[in-house]
């Protein structure tokens, strides 16, 4: 599929506050110059949560209303 859009999780929660145990984590991450996106599309003071899955893309899943239906994500939400 050429045209495949996989959905993904992980970030920063925009309700919780960042618990100091995951401060030093973070901070070493932000700063370890990996790309990241403007600053102002997530909110670096909030709880990280990371997106961790062994597969994550391509299930196929039986709907009653639209029959098989590839899906994908961490959460397995159709896309």
């Amino acid at each position: 599929m050429a045209d495949q859009v996989f959905c993904e999780g992980g970030g920063f929660s925009i309700a919780a506050p960042m618990p100091s145990w995951q401060q030093p984590a973070v901070k070493a991450y932000l700063n370890s110059g990996v790309p990241l996106p403007a600053q102002h599309y997530y909110n670096r003071s909030g709880r990280a949560y990371p997106d961790v899955s062994a597969v994550g893309n391509d299930f196929i899943t039986l709907t009653a209303e639209w029959g098989p239906v590839p899906v994908g994500g961490t959460s397995v939400l159709p896309c």
